[in-house]
Formats: structure tokens, C-alpha cells, sequence
């Protein structure tokens, strides 16, 4: 292992710098997109049934995929 990796492994292990990284993580998550659409009023969802209850004629059938490899788009 490198000295480089040595004294990243030695800062960043204690409990204290392991809070600062995790709260970096979630808000990166929240920039990226992640974790932001757990709410149907938030995702758009709601938006999507609201045009299809004007323009479809019912019954319908809707299908959320979701994003299964990791594209929030």
C-alpha cells in the first residue's frame, strides 16, 4: 500500500472524519438526484396521473419501471 493510501486510511478511520465523509456522500446522493423522489407530489409522479386521467380513457394500466441502473433522468 502506498504512503499516500497509508495516511488517508489513518485520517479518515476514526469516527469523527466517518461523519464528515457520510454526510459528503448524502449530499452529493441529493445533487446527483438520488434518494429526492420518495414523494409522489416531489418525483412527478403525481404530474404523470394527472395527464393520464385527462387524456386516457380508462381502464388504464401504468407500469413505473423505476431506474434500475442508476440514472435518475
Amino acid at each position: 500500500m502506498s504512503l499516500y493510501k497509508k495516511i488517508l486510511m489513518k485520517m479518515s478511520g476514526n469516527r469523527f472524519m466517518q461523519r464528515k465523509l457520510q454526510r459528503r456522500i448524502d449530499k452529493l446522493q441529493y445533487y446527483l438526484g438520488i434518494v429526492t423522489g420518495d414523494k409522489p407530489e416531489e418525483s412527478g409522479e403525481m404530474g404523470v396521473f394527472d395527464l393520464v386521467r385527462k387524456k386516457c380513457l380508462t381502464p388504464y394500466c401504468i407500469f413505473d419501471v423505476g431506474a434500475n441502473t442508476g440514472q435518475y433522468f
